[in-house]
């Protein structure tokens, strides 16, 4: 029993290790993109210098709303973006991409509602 117990003890460290693994050490375009119903919307998010930028995004001319920004991170950085709904009613949907294979997304809906994402560039 002690046998079996060691073995799988080892398996699943393993498993723990190849997750937490960098997959790419290359730096990665990272695409911000924050969509949704609300009239507007507060967005935080890492910018290149891994400080934080803020932005006020509203609805574009069809009724939506639809902000996106690339920036390109080392491998081992925190890729993070944020948006509050800035009024009472509608929704916001944050999305973190890279290579065009979505990595995070959330979504929130109601009066100042907050979707949050977040990923370590390289780790997918």
């Amino acid at each position: 029993m002690a046998s079996w117990l060691r073995v799988l003890s080892a398996v699943c460290a393993v498993i723990l290790a190849d997750s937490c693994t960098i997959t790419s050490q290359e730096p990665q375009y990272i695409v911000y993109r924050v969509t949704g119903t609300a009239y507007s919307s507060n967005i935080s998010f890492t910018n290149e210098t891994d400080g934080m930028d803020h932005l006020k995004s509203g609805l574009s001319p069809d009724g939506t709303m639809f902000w996106e920004k690339t920036v390109t991170l080392p491998a081992g950085k925190f890729a993070y973006l944020t948006a509050q709904n800035d009024t009472e009613t509608g929704s916001v949907k944050v999305t973190i991409l890279s290579g065009g294979e979505v990595l995070k997304t959330a979504q929130s809906s109601g009066s100042y509602c907050i979707a949050t994402a977040s990923v370590t560039v390289g780790r997918y």
